[in-house]
């Protein structure tokens, strides 16, 4: 860690970044290699001690290939980019909601936010650099979308780890760039007694008229078919584009399934999931920030 401390007037550290994040700490050492270049002589004088910093001089220096991952600044929440319900095989089901870079985890029934959280999403979903567009669990697997990647975790005693990267080409046979998901939720997990039963399907939404059904075997470790849909199923409704940034699947006290679907605002919504011929419109919203006990929601 020797290259972030320096000594200074009674050999106190100059500055000391372990408890920042590692974005943070890059970020830094961009902004180091400048400052020790415009006070070269300084940083040679033997004692450490850097001086008043000339600030204009390093102000929006990026490193040379640099793109931003992140929108950042944001001085408040506006939306939830991806939300999943992970099943628990001991029974402590979770539902975790990722907004701009953080994560959140509450017990699938009281909706008690985990101790600790919120976190950096990084800090739990190793690789999972830059906005997560959707989030599902398959069963057996843990999947974070970005843009075109489609990034595979599996838990392992309460650590969710890292096996690999693919893409919406390679593992659902998605083909083009331009191709977003903009949220996906499984439903229809049913209890699986052999490696070739169906257990599991996920729903990706592209947009208010596409979506896709994947179904899993081998108890969700395994892509069976990709069938594409019109959108409007899945609720039973054409829904604005605005709506389905973010989505889970709950079961209510009757065994239905339901689908939470969150909006690009401070709202989400609760309805029943391809309801076919039994569709009736349904009305009601409910308020994230309150529901999910989230500080720095945007004002509006």
């Amino acid at each position: 860690k020797q290259w972030y401390q320096r000594r200074v007037r009674d050999n106190e550290k100059a500055f000391n970044t372990d408890q920042l994040d590692e974005d943070d700490i890059d970020a830094l050492r961009v902004q180091y290699e400048e400052v020790q270049r415009v006070y070269k002589g300084l940083s040679q004088g033997g004692n450490g001690e850097i001086g008043n910093l000339q600030f204009d001089r390093v102000e929006g220096l990026l490193a040379p290939g640099y793109n931003a991952r992140l929108p950042f600044p944001k001085s408040c929440l506006d939306s939830i980019d991806a939300a999943f319900y992970f099943k628990d095989k001991s029974g402590d089901d979770k539902i975790y909601l990722i907004s701009h870079g953080y994560l959140w985890s509450y017990n699938a029934e009281t909706l008690a936010m985990s101790s600790g959280f919120p976190k950096r999403t990084i800090e739990i979903f190793f690789g999972a650099n830059g906005e997560v567009d959707a989030a599902f669990h398959t069963g057996k697997y843990i999947c974070l979308i970005i843009q075109q990647d489609v990034i595979i975790y599996e838990e392992y005693y309460g650590y969710f780890v890292y096996l690999r990267k693919e893409t919406l080409s390679s593992l659902f046979k998605i083909e083009g760039d331009e191709v977003r998901v903009k949220s996906a939720f499984t439903h229809n997990r049913g209890a699986c007694t052999s490696n070739s039963q169906i257990c599991s399907h996920t729903t990706l939404v592209i947009s208010p008229t596409l979506h896709y059904e994947v179904k899993w075997n081998k108890k969700g470790k395994k892509v069976v078919s990709v069938e594409k849909g019109d959108g409007i199923s899945i609720i039973g409704e054409k829904v604005p584009d605005t709506d389905f940034q973010a989505a889970f699947v709950h079961i209510t006290s009757d065994g239905t399934e339901e689908v939470v679907e969150f909006e690009n605002s401070r709202v989400c919504k609760a309805r029943p999931l391809y309801p076919g011929d039994s569709y009736t419109p349904r009305n009601g919203w409910l308020d994230i920030p309150t529901v999910f006990n989230i500080d720095g929601w945007c004002v509006a």
